[in-house]
């Protein structure tokens, strides 16, 4: 008598359980739907490969019924509606671009509130319509005043509902949008 047990039984236990969720994702949608939002790997691996329970087929006659009478009709198969050929059918119109929100009022004002909504349209550069005081900064820190001449090209780093908020060489400020040309850039 050989006393020897082969290792091969430790392999039985996870491969019946494997088998399981294996059943029960392809037969349960709640146990399907669970396993493809825990484990995202499972849906894209094995959930193309298996298709959905949600539209079962429908359950087969009983036997019984499933003979026919001799005075009936053969059952007609049903075909489906051809489909258009893909050259044939027309083409979707592409959706209209959404319409670009106006910033400038008819007054002449910017709408700043509607443009601090939206970042993606701010004008990354604007030119000053007169001289304004900024801070000067050096390694961080400020060291005194200067003042950007009328015509200097700034970068627009802040939008709030009065004022927006620039930067010059290393230094910023709130100013008043009529202070720039921020109305022409939105235009």
């Amino acid at each position: 008598m050989n006393n020897q047990i082969s290792k091969l039984w430790l392999f039985g236990p996870p491969f019946a359980l494997l088998l399981t969720a294996l059943f029960y994702y392809s037969r349960v949608d709640t146990f399907r739907q669970w396993a493809d939002s825990n484990f995202p790997w499972v849906k894209r691996n094995i959930g193309v490969h298996i298709r959905s329970n949600s539209h079962p087929a429908p359950a087969s006659a009983s036997p019984s019924a499933s003979r026919m009478p001799d005075d009936a009709a053969p059952p007609t198969t049903i075909q489906p509606e051809p489909t258009p050929s893909p050259a044939l059918a027309p083409a979707p119109e592409p959706p209209a671009p959404p319409a670009k929100p106006i910033y400038v009022q008819k007054d002449g004002t910017v709408d700043l509130e509607t443009l601090a909504a939206n970042q993606g349209d701010w004008p990354k550069k604007l030119r000053l319509r007169k001289p304004v005081p900024f801070p000067a900064v050096i390694d961080g820190k400020v060291v005194g005043e200067l003042t950007a001449p009328a015509g200097t090209e700034v970068t627009l780093r802040r939008v709030n509902r009065e004022k927006i908020g620039v930067e010059y060489k290393g230094g910023g400020g709130w100013i008043a949008p009529e202070d720039t040309d921020i109305r022409q850039r939105l235009q």
